[in-house]
């Protein structure tokens, strides 16, 4: 998914192994769709725009999916999924997301060059109290501007549902990698697509703490 342009609003540092506990505890944030059970009341006008939003979320997933091998595919999650995904994780706290069940997180690392802080979108694994996040370069882009904020700024914040932690990112070893690469490639096939074609692979894990 492509760079995003502004900030996570009001964010706040909380221990991360709580915060992520809390997430495991609560469906929406991993398990990003909508369900509806019985209700005396019905179906509110709520209840059906997030019902329509996760057909919709799980459409776009899907589609992004299939594509994400392609050239075309790239183009369009960086430019038109990835906005779109910034803002409705934002605006519903992660409950609905435009990657069907597959866990995302909002990123938001430091610009190298500006100091300015940039927020994207990013599927994520979960190791413990670690989180891992991948990107593989298709090879016909330049390198994802997160990554080189990353490597310059380690330091960096992660939102997973409502709550925002603090996060150091430091690049897998290669014990993490052999671990790592086929729950990755499982969430992602084209991240093994591009790899296949020569593409560089960066895989980060974020640790708790702002040292």
């Amino acid at each position: 998914m492509a760079m995003a342009h502004d900030r996570v609003a009001g964010t706040y540092a909380v221990p991360i192994a709580a915060t992520w506990r809390r997430a495991d505890s609560c469906p929406s944030s991993d398990a990003v769709e909508v369900t509806s059970g019985p209700s005396d009341r019905g179906n509110s006008p709520s209840m059906v725009r997030g019902m329509a939003l996760n057909v919709i979320g799980n459409a776009v997933g899907g589609f992004a999916k299939r594509l994400g091998g392609t050239r075309l595919g790239v183009l369009v999650i960086g430019r038109v999924v990835s906005p779109l995904q910034r803002q409705l994780y934002r605006s519903t706290g992660g409950r609905l997301s435009l990657t069907g069940r597959a866990p995302v997180l909002l990123l938001t690392t430091t610009g190298r060059r500006t100091g300015k802080a940039r927020t994207v979108p990013l599927l994520y694994l979960r190791d413990e109290d670690r989180v891992v996040i991948c990107n593989v370069n298709p090879g016909f882009e330049r390198p994802n501007p997160w990554i080189l904020n990353l490597r310059a700024h380690p330091r960096a914040e992660v939102q997973i549902g409502r709550d925002t932690t603090t996060v150091r990112a430091r690049a897998a070893s290669g014990d993490e990698l052999d671990r790592y690469w086929p729950r990755l490639v499982k969430l992602w096939p084209a991240y093994q697509t591009f790899y296949d074609r020569g593409g560089k692979r960066s895989v980060f894990v974020l640790e708790p703490g702002s040292q």
